[in-house]
């Protein structure tokens, strides 16, 4: 257990110089994602509608492709909430993450991809961890376990074909390996779409555990310490994870 920690803490932490190398050379890197981007999206209905080509420039791209709000964008996502391919994105489209609605208090739905996940958001974590551990070389975050709290899915309505969530769930399910090594509860519990039970069941599975880190909205993740704190009958939540050290947050 020890050697894998110690494999876990040593590849983030050499992993900076090279995710420090991307941000160096920042506008070379949005151009290659910028082809990246026109290759996956010249064959779908949006690309060939404003004529997207693999090679085309930074100027061309946007003299084809106008400003679009989501209200303008929702046709395209109504129909891949149908099950329809090759719409926004050359892959197929699994997934749809419910927003909190911010904008005009009315939730919207996010298409996800599998690339999305994956060159987006994992990235964003490994990042974050890599980061992380630079500044705090001597850190033991990787001795414990991590707490992950998000939301749920939506049970499936008629004529919709994608799983629908928040993209909070979609991370967890989606989840590589490596996740599941470092994180204190499983998959069953973080996914529950009770959230007093899950609430709960959270608190009751790590009381007892090394946690040394949290991650997850602020005023969800004060719900679960707060409960960890009655069930332990303590005041601080350190004299119940005397070794947590991080908390993410987005």
């Amino acid at each position: 257990m020890q050697l894998i920690n110690m494999a876990i803490r040593g590849y983030f932490f050499h992993r900076n110089d090279r995710v420090s190398n991307l941000y160096r050379h920042s506008f070379k890197n949005q151009a290659k994602w910028l082809t990246y981007i026109n290759k996956n999206g010249s064959n779908t209905l949006f690309g060939k509608e404003h004529h997207v080509e693999a090679t085309m420039s930074y100027s061309q791209f946007a003299e084809r492709v106008p400003l679009y709000d989501y209200n303008s964008l929702f046709p395209y996502i109504e129909r891949i909430i149908r099950g329809e391919d090759n719409i926004l994105w050359s892959s197929k489209i699994k997934w749809v993450a419910k927003s909190s609605g911010t904008s005009d208090s009315k939730s919207k739905y996010i298409p996800v991809s599998y690339e999305s996940l994956i060159f987006n958001n994992y990235i964003s974590a490994q990042d974050s961890l890599t980061f992380y551990t630079k500044m705090a070389p001597k850190t033991t975050i990787f001795s414990g376990k991590g707490i992950t709290l998000g939301g749920g899915f939506q049970e499936k309505q008629e004529n919709v074909k994608v799983k629908c969530g928040d993209i909070s769930a979609i991370l967890l399910d989606n989840m590589p390996l490596v996740g599941d090594f470092l994180r204190a509860s499983n998959r069953k519990i973080l996914l529950n779409s009770n959230w007093d039970k899950k609430l709960q069941l959270l608190a009751e599975s790590t009381q007892h555990e090394n946690i040394t880190s949290l991650s997850g909205v602020p005023s969800w993740m004060l719900l679960v310490l707060k409960e960890v704190l009655r069930l332990q009958n303590k005041d601080n939540i350190l004299d119940v994870w005397p070794k947590l050290e991080l908390f993410f947050h987005g």
